[in-house]
């Protein structure tokens, strides 16, 4: 007797593992079929939004581009008046540091460099020049 208690206690022991088993593995399923789902569910919604971000991280690349070339069609047009007046006042030489400062930070390239070295080195009055005396002026006096 003690031996069919025993097996019999062994068999329903074995039949509550299976079922524990089961259950689990019932359980890991449903878990994968939600998880499945939940990721579905935030591709849908996610994706015209990653749409819209990747539409808007091209237009600001070609605004920058824009707000650079126009910001160096500005320090050219700047260094040019100083070359030609050979000199640059004070409130131009501001105006090609904030024009310098925005084009550097929107992708600094070394192109301007050496042109924003020379052009703020450059006076800020027009040089005085010494008139030659003419012969004119020489038999008059």
């Amino acid at each position: 007797m003690k031996h069919r208690a025993s097996r019999r206690n062994k068999k329903e022991d074995d039949a509550e593992a299976k079922k524990l088993e089961d259950q689990k593995r019932l359980e890991e399923m449903r878990h994968e079929e939600y998880k499945a789902e939940l990721k579905l569910i935030i591709n849908n919604a996610i994706a015209p939004i990653i749409r819209d971000l990747e539409s808007i991280k091209k237009d600001v690349t070609l605004v920058k581009k824009g707000v650079q070339t126009t910001c160096r069609n500005d320090l050219e047009d700047l260094a040019d008046k100083a070359e030609k007046q050979k000199f640059l006042s004070a409130y131009d030489k501001q105006r090609f540091e904030s024009s310098y400062q925005s084009y550097h930070s929107l992708g600094e390239n070394g192109v301007m460099d050496a042109k924003r070295d020379r052009v703020l080195a450059m006076p800020e009055h027009k040089p005085t020049t010494k008139k030659k005396s003419s012969k004119k002026q020489l038999l008059v006096e």
